[in-house]
């Protein structure tokens, strides 16, 4: 996993975060490039040192939100905490759910899958938030 990896969740809880509806401008986002790899761009450059001719957000790209852009579409009464030493995070929901990672953004962003899927959270929140 590359550095700039570790700031967004992955490409499959960015996907599911997507299928559920959540449309929210992202800085990053999961880009399907001419080898059918995904990377990291931003603005319309790649990030990685991946080479690329051109580059627009299309249909097969989805948002990879920072944990800070993902933060903002929690429900208050979710808690974020570094769980250790090594850095592993919880979180948890009215402390009725927890969910642990070792990347910020693939927490909360597994929070939020839960939340929604759970009708804790409605999906045009996410949007607006």
């Amino acid at each position: 996993m590359s550095n700039k990896e570790q700031h967004v969740p992955s490409l499959e809880l960015s996907k599911k975060l997507y299928e559920l509806g959540v449309r929210k401008k992202s800085v990053f986002y999961w880009a399907k490039l001419y080898s059918d790899e995904y990377e990291i761009v931003q603005d319309g450059e790649l990030i990685s040192d991946a080479p690329i001719d051109y580059y627009s957000v299309g249909k097969n790209d989805y948002p990879a939100y920072l944990a800070s852009e993902l933060g903002e579409m929690l429900p208050l009464w979710c808690n974020i905490e570094t769980w250790d030493a090594n850095f592993k995070y919880h979180g948890y929901y009215k402390k009725e759910k927890s969910f642990f990672d070792d990347n910020v953004s693939n927490l909360i962003a597994k929070m939020l899958i839960w939340l929604i899927e759970q009708g804790h959270v409605k999906v045009e929140d996410t949007n607006n938030a």
